[in-house]
Order: structure tokens, then sequence, then C-alpha cells
């Protein structure tokens, strides 16, 4: 896929079989990282990542690397947009693992050239995503790019032996 968004720190571009290394598993494996996502129930390795990558091919969903392109970090996160043609709905995630980019204001930056992008596409209408009601940094993120809460799916994950929102 030629794919490929410039912002001012980084370069969003397809995820390719490179991005998988051992610092991308311990990522995928870290549950700190992942105390928000439904990845955090999986053991990630090698063959299941590939597997998971494959599954973008010809799909016409996106799998994409974030890299960081003036510190030397590299790849910092990754992000999944799920497209309902039919619909006309893009649906978003976004994850930085690497912990020297956590906090940079990475994820914010990525979230919204993408939804800048998506917004020139004709094939889409609406851009969703959703997040957990503990998850305050993804819901600072959503609100910058000018998202609004449009529902809530009340107790709807269990973290901790905690029963959370889904907004």
């Amino acid at each position: 896929m030629n794919f490929l968004i410039k912002t001012n720190r980084l370069l969003i571009k397809p995820f390719e079989l490179t991005h998988i290394t051992e610092e991308y598993l311990s990522w995928m494996n870290d549950k700190e990282i992942l105390s928000f996502s439904e990845q955090r129930h999986k053991k990630h390795t090698f063959e299941t990542s590939k597997r998971y990558l494959s599954s973008f091919y010809n799909s016409g969903n996106m799998f994409l690397a974030i890299e960081e392109k003036s510190n030397d970090i590299g790849h910092v996160g990754n992000m999944s947009i799920y497209i309902d043609s039919n619909n006309g709905i893009a649906d978003l995630s976004i994850m930085i693992g690497n912990h020297e980019a956590q906090q940079q204001g990475y994820a914010t930056e990525a979230w919204t050239a993408i939804c800048k992008y998506l917004l020139t596409r004709t094939d889409i209408r609406k851009i969703t995503a959703g997040t957990l009601s503990i998850n305050l940094p993804m819901i600072r993120i959503m609100k910058k790019a000018g998202m609004r809460e449009d529902g809530t799916r009340t107790m709807h994950y269990k973290v901790n032996d905690e029963y959370i929102d889904l907004l």
C-alpha cells in the first residue's frame, strides 16, 4: 500500500513485518501499556502478530505504524482503522508503546492527522472510536481532535474486578 502521512514529528505508514520486533512484542505483552486495551487478555508472539497483520491484507482496513522521525526513536506505536464502507464509517484505535515516546503528544499528533486524512475521503462520513471512561488521556486526545461523545455502554468492560463504562 502506498500510504504515508507526515506530520511535524511523525511518519504514519503501513505496518510491515519488519515492525514486529522484540521491542514491539514487549509492548504488546506489557500489562501497563495495554491496561485499557482488550489486547491485554492475549499473549502476543511473532506468529500471532503476523496473523493480525495479515488480517488487514486486502480487507479495506488499515494497520499503521507510527514512527518518530527526528529523535531516532523510530517505531513508537500503531493505529488500526476499520472501515465500514457500507455505512461510511471509520473506527480508530491507537497505542503508543515506546515508553520514551509516551506523554510526548505523539498520540494526539497521529490521531489528528489520521482524522484529517479520513475526512478528505469521499467514502467516510463519520469517524468513531471507543475508550474506557477511566482512560482520561484517550478522552483528551479524542476531544482535541474535535470528536464528541455520543453514547455510553454502561459497565461494559471488566478491569481489575470492576466494571467500567465504554464511551
